[in-house]
Formats: structure tokens, sequence, C-alpha cells
């Protein structure tokens, strides 16, 4: 039975490294462990400073909630106080007990309590409020060891004069030392950063959307081709932590993404230049629309699959004059959205230079020939339409007659100015 109390109190190597140097949270086979090579020199400074005056060393691990809230607050100007990715923690064993059905308290005054914080972090002893059942029993057991062994051991006369023949005889189990508390100076190494003038990226965090003042609630993991298309179309990173809404994914306007965030750890550095490496055989097949996914349709297009096919089926001509309609306006639709050079569209549609311009101007005549005189300019709309629509401004100006006053007499004056 004694044995059970040892090892409950004292956790093996394994299992302190599992567990959160933060919050002491013992994290579980089935979540991530986030070794602190992933954090930034801000975010290790932010977390000493939470933790003082437990030391931090290279074995020390994060929680993934731990990691969230140093990404979040090593991007603001003040530190705050220190925050924890788990409040209601067992702190001896690492155990959660917010859903415990009994747990003791680790009163000031209780003998337990000796035995407890020694198994608990030096940051954390004075948030020790209460333990789980096991570890409380465990404490119990402790002492009740330390009682028999006191009252088994000598007294101060056999012990300054001990029996010879019987000192052989006499064994006290040894108690097992206490874990480590991370307390040897040895500093953690900071990654070094590198900081590019060209490139920006998002803030590592899964709380908001990558769009600055997004405030929807549905995050979803940004999907790889879009990474790619980002970081090979405007120069914007986005870390496997970041998250976006549906809204942006299907609909936002990529060219609005805005980060004062140029620093890059070398892990990231890493994952640019694999992606680098991906676009050399990048290319995606635009004869399918109706295939290809939403937010690729509309990063490409700038419209849906519906929407393409209904331009398509306006200009019925295209079909005689080139081998694959959907590519030819695909190609200029994707020329008139992105303004990159024909070389870099070759290389994404995988045609040769004088094809893909072939086909782009065989798109644009058609457009010119079917499409714009059924909806641009007046030969589509008779007087009266012509009429109705220049007349919604100046009756939404002048339909009240003091203000239509006003805005004559503001118009005069400019003229007169």
């Amino acid at each position: 039975m004694s044995s059970c109390g040892v090892d409950r109190l004292t956790p093996s190597v394994t299992q302190h490294n599992k567990r959160c140097i933060n919050c002491s949270f013992l994290i579980p086979r089935n979540l991530p462990i986030h070794s602190l090579e992933q954090a930034s020199t801000s975010m290790i400074n932010l977390l000493q400073s939470w933790i003082t005056p437990t030391q931090l060393s290279s074995e020390c691990v994060l929680c993934t909630e731990c990691l969230t809230l140093l990404q979040d607050q090593a991007n603001t100007i003040s530190e705050g106080l220190p925050a924890f990715g788990h409040r209601s923690i067992c702190f001896t064993c690492g155990n959660s007990i917010l859903r415990a059905t009994r747990t003791y308290p680790a009163r000031q005054d209780r003998q337990e309590r000796n035995i407890l914080v020694r198994h608990v972090r030096l940051h954390q002893i004075s948030r020790l409020e209460r333990v789980c059942a096991a570890c409380w029993r465990s404490a119990t057991r402790e002492l009740q060891r330390r009682d028999q062994q006191d009252s088994n051991r000598p007294g101060l006369s056999e012990a300054i004069l001990p029996d010879v023949g019987s000192s052989s005889d006499l064994n006290i189990p040894e108690l097992p030392p206490p874990p480590q508390q991370n307390l040897h100076t040895a500093h953690v190494r900071s990654n070094p950063t590198i900081r590019s003038s060209v490139y920006k990226r998002a803030a590592r965090t899964s709380n908001h959307c990558i769009f600055v003042n997004c405030f929807e609630t549905e995050h979803l993991l940004v999907p790889s081709s879009i990474k790619d298309l980002l970081l090979l179309n405007n120069k914007f990173y986005v870390p496997p932590a970041a998250r976006i809404c549906r809204h942006n994914l299907d609909h936002g306007r990529w060219s609005e993404l805005t980060s004062q965030l140029k620093d890059f750890t070398g892990s990231q550095f890493d994952s640019i230049m694999r992606i680098m490496q991906r676009a050399a055989y990048y290319h995606i097949d635009f004869s399918n629309i109706l295939i290809m996914p939403t937010y690729l349709c509309h990063f490409w297009l700038g419209m849906n699959s519906d929407q393409f096919y209904n331009l398509l089926n306006g200009i019925p001509s295209i079909a005689g004059q080139v081998p694959n309609a959907t590519v030819a306006l695909s190609i200029y639709l994707v020329k008139l959205r992105t303004g990159d050079s024909n070389e870099r569209l070759a290389t994404l549609f995988n045609k040769s230079h004088v094809t893909l311009e072939r086909l782009m101007n065989k798109a644009r005549t058609c457009l010119i020939n079917e499409f714009v005189p059924l909806y641009l300019g007046f030969n589509h709309m008779n007087v009266e339409d012509v009429a109705s629509r220049n007349r919604i401004i100046p009756e939404g100006l002048f339909e009240d007659p003091p203000e239509a006053m006003e805005y004559v007499r503001i118009a005069i004056l400019i003229i007169h100015i």
C-alpha cells in the first residue's frame, strides 16, 4: 500500500514531461504536446514572467490552450496578468478536478499540505487550494509512514551509544526524493527569428479569423491550397494554428489581408520553403469548374461556379473557336482578377506562352462581341429605362424641398469658389 502513495506523488519523468509548465495540466496521449521551440522570443519572455519564480528549461512543454493564450497576448502591447489554459487542476498530479466527484481543500493548517507542496511548481504553490482524492490519500499515507518511522527510531541515548549488534538489524526505509522542480538555471535557448521586409504572416491563434476585425464565431482550418496561394500571390504566410471563418473562406477579399507580423521562426521558414518547392509543380485543372471548391473558385475567378457558367452560356460562339471554352474563359478571368504575368499564368494552366495568349484573346473577343452589347452601354435599353436610372440620384437629393435649397446654396458657393 505504501508504494501506491509514493507512485502517486512521485510522477515518472515521462509524466512530468507531459505536464504543461504553465497550468500543470497532464496532457493526455490523444492531445498535442507543444514544445517551447514553437514559441517566439516574445512568447517565451511572457511565459517566464507568468511562471516566475519557476525557471524554464528546454524540456518544458505547453498545452494547446496555454500556447494559444501566449500567442494572443504576445501580440498585444501590455502583458497583463498571468493566464492559464486550465484552471481546475490538481497541481500535484496534473489531472483535472473540474468534474471530480470529491476533492479536498489543501489548507495552510493541515500537515498534508507540507507533503503536497513538494510536488507543486513554485509559481503554483500560492494557487494550491484543492487536490484530488487520490493525491490527498497519498499525502495522508505519507504522514502515517513518517509517524511510524519516528516511533521506530531509537532514543537520543541509543543514538549516541548505539548497540553494534542491533544496529545492523535496524532498517529504516528512506523517503523517495521529490520530483525535480526545474529549478536549474539552464536558460532556454530562444529561437532565432527572421524578419522579412516583404512577407507577412497571420497570428498563430485559433481564437479569431485571419481577417482583421472579423467577429464570426465559426473558425475553420485554412485549406492548404489557400495557404499556398496566399504565400505565392499575396506574400502572406498562414501558420498551422490560424483559422478562418466560413464567410471569408468563400467570399473574402484576399487582397485585404493585413498584418504587422513580419518575424518568422525557423520552422515557419522551413514551411515556406516547402510551399515554394510545391509551387514549381503547381497547376489547377480549370476544365471542370463544378468540382472546384467554392473558396478556390472565388479566389481565382471572383465568382462561384453558377455565375461562371451563366457567363459562359452568354458567349456561345467561344465553344467553336477554342478546344475547351471553360479553360479559355478561366484564363481570361484569372488574368483580370490577379493581374499576373502571362509567364506565371502559363505555369499555372500548364500551357505554353503562345497558347495562353491565343486562348485569352479568343475569350476577350467573344466577350466584347456577345456579352458587352447585352449588358453594357445603351443599346440594350430604351429611353424610359435610361431616364428612370438617371433620375435616381436627383430624386434622392431633392425630394425634400428645404434640403434641396441647401444643396443648391452649397453648389452655388462651390461654383463661385
